[in-house]
């Protein structure tokens, strides 16, 4: 199979069909992107959500505080982050200090503060993020533009889409380039010039579409990619390799084609992605985030919301009883002012009708239960808020739950700070120290404890070293 049906295929598996977790459970990562999309732009996914006497439902969003408490309550700033020495020993001690330089500097230059921003709050709206090391440094990959297996998503090949307009794409230095934004400006002229107002493009206004691959593939498909011929035994052995290409659609034979940018074969060091998940769900690859945790609680949260708003639709209306023909004579045809006297003729009644229902406080209180749930699965107390407590609340209470509710972040930062070890040791430290190697200098502040520490072990290890080479010279030291 080449690349472009491979990634067709892919795509319309990953789009269309679900996958069984057990009996009655069937999951779709795609699905649970897009809805966690939606909920965090206040809408509904199904279009009928309006009616006659409210209008579009209401949509009252009880996650996106509780993503933004996790974020806040479990951020990481990478001062906070050392190398540990090996040993006890001084100049242990010294080669953690510059290393921590070397690797704060190194941070400082790929802004991997933003990295981790980004992360804190990824993390608890989606449940799964995914690291990504570029020549430019780390960044956090949309889960809107992957396609990924959604068992196991480092276990196959990860499929990203970008977006690039020609000058960008110009300066990527891949092959094809010329071919690929001239066979993108032919399309945007043919869609201009066509009167059919529901003909689509194949780009996004004046952007080209480019598909990355990144996995083990048959070496027949890298092959075929590169443009060299295999055999039947290449189908059945696999490589770790990374492949580029612009789509260009399916012609007339129904076969999806495109422009190979790029095909080379990667070691496994060299391998760019890593993956955090929080709370792990068997059978899947996706973790579990706030958005999908409370996903129950919200649609509860709205129904009795909606619920309400209607009830005070119908309750709002001013309506009025009257058994005098004359009174509504006067109202309607005649029309009267605020602060009229009515009157009303012998045995009459006029009296205003009251149309709001009793079940407003019902759907309130039940409400009021689905955010007690919400706060308790999220741990986002009053307390954890910051928010005032209410007159009488002993002290001790809210200290309890204040530690009860951060202890759970605790455990989520503790966590996150997995990957982020990982990451520092397998791809930021290196590089560090590499840097700082070719430059032969430390460009840091080094307070005035550090630098006596240095001097210490620097003289230490030149009197040691000269004392050795006199020994061995036969040379006789005094004190």
């Amino acid at each position: 199979m080449n690349i472009y049906s491979f990634v067709e295929s892919e795509k319309n598996f990953y789009e269309t069909q679900d996958i069984p977790l057990q009996d009655g459970d069937d999951y779709s990562q795609y699905q649970l992107i897009r809805s966690i999309n939606f909920t965090r732009r206040n809408r509904y996914q199904d279009d009928r959500a309006t009616d006659d006497i409210i209008g579009d439902f209401p949509y009252d969003n009880i996650s996106k505080y509780r993503i933004r408490l996790e974020a806040r309550s479990t951020d990481f700033d990478f001062k906070h982050i050392e190398v540990e020495p090996v040993d006890t020993t001084d100049e242990a001690r010294i080669s953690a200090l510059v290393a921590t330089k070397a690797l704060h500097k190194k941070m400082r230059e790929i802004k991997f503060s933003k990295v981790l921003n980004r992360f804190a709050d990824v993390r608890p709206e989606y449940g799964t993020t995914l690291f990504k090391k570029t020549p430019e440094g780390l960044h956090i990959v949309p889960w809107e533009n992957v396609i990924t297996d959604m068992t196991d998503i480092l276990s196959s090949p990860i499929i990203e889409r970008h977006y690039y307009t020609p000058s960008q794409l110009k300066k990527m230095g891949w092959d094809n380039v010329d071919q690929v934004i001239a066979s993108a400006n032919q399309k945007v002229k043919e869609k201009d010039l066509n009167d059919n107002s529901n003909n689509q493009a194949e780009t996004i206004g004046r952007f080209i579409e480019v598909m990355e691959v990144t996995g083990e593939l048959p070496v027949a498909t890298l092959l075929d990619a590169q443009g060299i011929d295999y055999t039947e035994d290449d189908e059945t052995e696999f490589v770790l390799c990374h492949i580029l290409f612009a789509p260009e659609g399916k012609p007339k034979d129904g076969k999806p084609t495109g422009t190979i940018l790029k095909a080379d074969e990667i070691q496994e060091k060299d391998y760019p992605y890593k993956l955090d998940v929080r709370h792990p769900v068997v059978g899947r690859g996706f973790g579990e985030g706030i958005p999908e945790e409370l996903s129950e609680h919200q649609r509860w949260h709205n129904f009795y919301k909606t619920e309400e708003a209607r009830a005070v639709a119908i309750g709002g209306k001013v309506l009025f009883v009257t058994n005098d023909g004359n009174v509504v004579d006067s109202i309607y045809s005649e029309g009267i002012d605020h602060g009229t006297i009515m009157q009303v003729g012998d045995d009459k009644q006029f009296t205003q009708l009251t149309t709001m229902p009793n079940s407003v406080p019902v759907y309130q209180n039940i409400r009021a239960e689905w955010e007690t749930s919400a706060d308790k699965n999220t741990s986002s107390f009053d307390a954890v808020l910051g928010e005032e407590s209410k007159s009488g609340t002993p002290f001790r209470s809210q200290y309890l739950q204040n530690i009860a509710g951060t202890s759970q972040f605790e455990r989520e930062r503790e966590d996150m700070g997995f990957i982020i070890k990982e990451m520092v040791e397998d791809w930021i430290l290196p590089d560090a120290l590499s840097d700082a190697a070719k430059a032969n200098e430390i460009d840091d502040t080094f307070s005035k404890e550090d630098l006596q520490l240095i001097d210490g072990v620097i003289i230490n290890k030149f009197v040691l070293d000269s004392s050795v080479q006199a020994s061995l010279s036969g040379e006789v030291l005094d004190q």
